[in-house]
């Protein structure tokens, strides 16, 4: 068997995982009761929160407008969630934003808006130690 021949069964067989993996996917959907459609992450935000929300619920993917609670997370998990979020990438969130917002959509938006305010601060904070500056 050939190199390319093998690279082509190598992609028969992912194409079959996939559609073997895909009803089971959503079959574990409708068993949360998870009422979103699928909308996968697009951000390096999104994926690293889904990555951790895979990781603390044991789920082999999740969306980024599924409710986190629908995804059998509670106050515990949502917990180990935030502790690997602020060790690996040093992001708070609150856990009343949590709450607020139990998405990964609404969660990254509030890191992208934290990362934001932060830069503001840091800017401004050059300003006012350049020399003579105002």
């Amino acid at each position: 068997m050939s190199i390319s021949d093998r690279y082509r069964r190598i992609a028969e067989l992912q194409s079959i995982d996939d559609v073997v993996e895909a009803p089971r996917r959503r079959s574990v959907r409708t068993e949360l009761g998870v009422r979103t459609e699928y909308a996968p992450p697009l951000t390096v935000t999104e994926i690293e929160l889904s990555e951790i929300w895979q990781e603390v619920l044991g789920l082999d993917v999740v969306g980024i407008d599924d409710n986190f609670f629908e995804l059998a997370g509670d106050s515990l998990t949502m917990t180990q969630v935030l502790v690997r979020l602020r060790d690996r990438h040093e992001a708070q969130i609150s856990i009343e934003s949590f709450f607020e917002t139990p998405t990964i959509r609404g969660l990254a938006a509030i890191l992208a808006a934290g990362s934001a305010f932060q830069e503001n601060e840091e800017h401004d904070g050059d300003v006012r130690s350049s020399p003579g500056g105002e």
